[in-house]
């Protein structure tokens, strides 16, 4: 957060997708360092959102259901009230000014959305949804199957409950599946106006290097993250600061 806060100079709200373990003090101490920010704490989103009569029952039962990475997807469609989203996941590190993000969070692109992506052209994640939705909205004509669901910015006003729940209704994947998340951003961003961030200064794969803006330390090799990556976001961030 501090490395994407003084990186882009951006001041948003923060909200915290919790996925059970958290606790208020918790959320007190992550309060003390980032005042700005919000824990959606799951028992309680979940509670909130089956008492809801206009979100879909199909929506309702997933929540009972879903692997907890589907959280944040549906909260951000059923409770954000912002115009534009990050939905991040929590290993990725800021090195420079996300100049591309800025610029879409702050209106100076047509785009309806950005998102992560591999760097390679090979797509190997199946969307599994059944041959209605693929015939319907043809995600595969936009090899929308090469993101990377942990990192996706959005304009709110794109996206809305009846898109999930047509996802819901014709994914092959059980809700507890732990790539439900991202197949269904996949599926929403294949409806809409997005762009893949460049892989090489948005990187995934590969160590650092000084063409990377952010890097994102995914699984087998997370542990980068805590051998080098944060130091070199210090350094980054003290440098910036000066």
């Amino acid at each position: 957060l501090r490395s994407f806060l003084v990186m882009s100079k951006l001041k948003p709200i923060i909200v915290i997708h919790d996925d059970g373990t958290l606790d208020k003090a918790t959320e007190e101490l992550i309060q003390s360092k980032f005042p700005n920010t919000k824990i959606m704490f799951r028992e309680e989103t979940t509670k909130r959102i089956l008492e809801m009569s206009d979100v879909p029952e199909i929506i309702k039962k997933a929540r009972k259901e879903c692997h907890f990475f589907l959280d944040k997807l549906t909260n951000v469609l059923v409770f954000s009230k912002a115009k534009k989203v990050i939905a991040s996941d929590t290993d990725i590190l800021y090195y420079k000014n996300p100049t591309e993000v800025v610029d879409f969070i702050l209106g100076r692109t047509e785009r309806d959305a950005l998102v992560q992506r591999q760097i390679s052209d090979e797509i190997n994640f199946d969307l599994m949804v059944d041959d209605f939705y693929v015939e319907k909205h043809k995600p595969d004509d936009r090899q929308i199957a090469l993101m990377d669901g942990g990192y996706i910015i959005i304009d709110r006003d794109k996206f809305n409950l009846e898109q999930l729940a047509e996802f819901l209704e014709h994914t092959k994947r059980p809700f507890n599946d732990y790539f439900i998340e991202m197949a269904g951003w996949a599926c929403l961003l294949g409806q809409v106006n997005f762009e893949f961030l460049s892989p090489t200064k948005y990187a995934v794969k590969g160590f650092l290097n000084d063409t990377m803006v952010m890097k994102h330390y995914t699984s087998p090799r997370r542990y980068e993250m805590f051998a080098y990556g944060i130091d070199k976001a210090r350094w980054a961030i003290k440098n910036i600061v000066k």
